[in-house]
């Protein structure tokens, strides 16, 4: 019987795939530079594939990608290599070291620095919101009060240029008028008769007592007038309003809206101006007024309390 020694039983044990990729390349007589400018892939991932590190590949996916590409460089069979890949980086992927266990197991400690930073990035966000804002409104109210003080201004200038004409100038035409026809009938005179003369006189003097007359029922009716007279307008259109009184104080001098109303008492006589008559109703003493026989192109210009 033949016996048999231990020490000649060797025990072959394949060789690690890392380790038959780095036996390839040294038969080939490359560097692992050479590899690496092939294949443009870092040494480092060159020595991993051949340590069988996989760990260090960056997933499967990729480690499968290089071990492939280094595979087909060497001109190895890539059945049995890739076979041969998927055997070893299972296993490895199943024997992960007790102290990966620990760590997934140990509690991760709560960032309070985090949270103060975040918190404090939420405030800071909130102030500047608010400030943008407030800046927003305070530059939305100023535009808008310029624009209306501009509208206002305009529409003032427009009106009072077009429509409303002040009395004063309709009294100074009728008095020039007068002046400019008086010349005429003075040149006349100094060719008539002494007995065209005397007839003259006579008429001057007629009108002369009739003006007086006047001016004294005038001031009859002033002296037996109401001290103050309650006027109220109601507007159905816009429409300018110019009501001054007896002292030539400009009691309101303005546009007044469609829909609104305007009450006010004054020392007569007060003088009135509407800039578009067919939209105001008048009433004086709380009595309908009619304006119909002072208004011209939709001008009313009348003056209450002067009458007897």
């Amino acid at each position: 019987m033949t016996d048999v020694n231990e020490d000649d039983i060797q025990i072959e044990t394949p060789r690690r795939v890392g380790e038959r990729l780095k036996q390839a390349r040294e038969e080939k007589k490359y560097s692992v530079a050479e590899v690496s400018a092939q294949l443009r892939l870092m040494q480092d991932i060159i020595n991993a594939l051949e340590s069988d590190r996989w760990d260090q590949l960056h997933g499967r996916a990729y480690a499968r990608g290089y071990f492939s590409s280094y595979v087909k460089f060497l001109g190895l069979p890539e059945d049995d290599f890739l076979s041969t890949f998927n055997r070893e980086f299972e296993s490895s992927a199943s024997d992960s070291p007790l102290s990966n266990v620990a760590r997934l197991n140990e509690p991760k400690s709560f960032s309070w620095g985090k949270l103060l930073f975040i918190c404090i990035l939420i405030v800071i966000t909130w102030f500047a919101y608010q400030q943008w804002l407030k800046f927003e409104a305070d530059s939305a109210s100023g535009v808008s009060s310029e624009q209306s003080e501009e509208h206002e201004a305009l529409e003032t200038t427009s009106f009072s240029e077009s429509v409303v004409e002040p009395i004063l100038s309709s009294v100074e035409e009728s008095s020039g008028n007068a002046n400019s026809n008086e010349a005429p009938q003075t040149e006349e005179t100094a060719e008539v008769t002494p007995d065209v003369e005397i007839a003259v006189v006579e008429v001057e003097q007629e009108v002369i007592e009739e003006t007086s007359n006047t001016d004294v029922v005038l001031e009859e009716a002033v002296a037996v007038a109401p001290s103050e007279i309650y006027i109220a307008l109601i507007f159905s259109q816009d429409c300018w309003v110019k009501i001054t009184d007896v002292d030539n104080q400009v009691l309101v001098n303005k546009l007044k809206k469609q829909g609104t109303r305007l009450e006010l008492t004054g020392n007569p006589p007060l003088s009135v101006s509407l800039g578009r008559a067919s939209g105001v109703e008048v009433k004086v003493n709380d009595t309908v007024f009619d304006i119909s026989a002072f208004t011209q192109a939709d001008v009313a210009k009348f003056t209450l309390g002067n009458e007897s």
